[in-house]
């Protein structure tokens, strides 16, 4: 895969960039939110003003981005982040931009694979350390994270505070569970819907998992009152950068992009109703059962699918999901045939990144140069239906949650009036 990356697919982008004329710079994501960091803690300039945006350009880009020409990106890299990344950023505006890259890449690849015994602990999954390494070594060398890596994208810092929140959840560790995730809040469109449903559990038991909501809304009400005493008034230019990179990036969710506009929206609507109604019935449930880690799933499964825009890197999401089927592959295989079919389906489509990868490289090694040119993304196809199919085996298992919620009310109800009956009878016979 690495190979793959750099040796056929990075070539093959500046080749067609050349061709075209497209503008590339450094492509780094942290380099837009370090550059804004730094001139806003340094000199007090406004991140998200028309300056900044243009140095940002030309740093990210190389030259700026003005909508004129048909080649140049659709994206401005605008500073869209919530104004308190730079508290994160904050140790790094003195590094060279270069040498920090360098480390960047080395912290996001630590924190990724450390994020595999998280998910572990989280979900409560017995694997065997050699499992656990091998699953540390097929996520560094899956195409997402591969990307994530390239591209220094903070989703995989995002990831990692999500599975950290987790594990601590797991653990009793209430209070940094909800620190960890007002952290992960600095990428809202990822962590929101997982903030929300652990919200929504954490208020259904009060008295045992209040903790959780004291740690998340202390450490929220500090970010937002340093943010404003920083930079007073930055959440309504967070608000018109965040409007402003949906115009004129034209973001669609995944299944808008693959089933059309209408189809597509049907599609999110769907599954996030489905989503909620689980999340609901299992809102009571302890962090440790089964009904609850298929809630977590789910939503993290239908984030992936209803998000505005799905770059892969984003696959890096799904993770835990699969983590969490894989180990229950045999309890899968001994259900109906459609979660036989659908969790093949899955393997293959996960597998097919590294056999596309591969086909890609042995062509290239033997110079065969038709493949390269004409299907370079040939190991990323499949990514693109990895959460469809996910999403559909967590729904099988929400499904059996469904069923066992109705009948426990069926019988509550017959119990119900079995007794009624009981009662009536002994009041009839003067024994009541």
């Amino acid at each position: 895969m690495w190979y793959y990356l750099a040796a056929v697919l990075i070539p093959y982008q500046r080749m067609e960039a050349a061709i075209h004329h497209t503008p590339r710079g450094n492509l780094s994501d942290l380099y837009p939110r370090w550059l804004g960091a730094r001139e806003l803690l340094l000199h007090g300039r406004d991140p998200y003003s028309a300056e900044i945006t243009h140095e940002i350009q030309m740093g990210y880009y190389g030259e700026a981005v003005d909508g004129t020409r048909p080649n140049l990106p659709k994206d401005q890299q605008r500073f869209a982040y919530p104004v308190y990344v730079v508290f994160l950023l904050a140790p790094t505006i003195k590094i060279p931009f270069p040498i920090l890259r360098m480390f960047f890449r080395l912290l996001l690849a630590a924190l990724t694979a450390a994020s595999v015994p998280l998910w572990i602990r989280a979900l409560g999954l017995e694997i065997e350390r050699t499992t656990v390494a091998i699953s540390v070594i097929l996520l560094l060398g899956s195409f997402p994270v591969g990307q994530g890596l390239y591209l220094e994208q903070l989703t995989l810092l995002v990831c990692f505070f999500m599975a950290a929140a987790c594990a601590a959840l797991a653990s009793g560790m209430l209070m940094s569970a909800g620190i960890l995730l007002a952290v992960a809040t600095i990428k809202p469109q990822i962590s929101l819907p997982v903030v929300a449903w652990l919200v929504l559990w954490s208020i259904s038991d009060w008295q045992h998992r209040r903790r959780l909501l004291w740690g998340f809304t202390a450490t929220m009400m500090a970010l937002l009152a340093g943010s404003e005493w920083l930079l007073p008034g930055w959440f309504g230019r967070w608000r018109s950068a965040v409007s402003a990179y949906f115009d004129y990036t034209g973001a669609r969710s995944l299944p808008e992009v693959l089933l059309g506009r209408h189809a597509g929206l049907l599609a999110c609507a769907a599954s996030t109703l489905i989503v909620a109604v689980l999340c609901w019935l299992v809102r009571r449930k302890p962090m440790s059962s089964h009904a609850f880690k298929v809630g977590l799933l789910a939503v993290l499964a239908v984030d992936v699918l209803v998000k505005p825009t799905f770059p892969l890197y984003d696959g890096i999401i799904l993770l835990p999901a699969i983590l969490w089927l894989w180990r229950r592959r045999v309890v899968i295989r001994q259900h109906n045939w459609c979660a036989r079919f659908l969790y093949g389906i899955s393997a293959f489509l996960v597998a097919w990144q590294w056999a596309g990868a591969f086909l890609l490289t042995v062509l290239s090694l033997f110079g065969v140069s038709w493949a390269v040119q004409h299907v370079p993304h040939l190991p990323v196809f499949a990514l693109f239906a990895v959460a469809f199919v996910v999403f559909f085996l967590l729904v099988l298992h929400a499904a059996d949650i469904f069923r066992g919620t109705a009948l426990l009310l069926r019988a509550s109800g017959e119990t119900t009036e079995a007794v009624a009956r009981t009662t009536a009878s002994r009041v009839k016979l003067g024994e009541v």
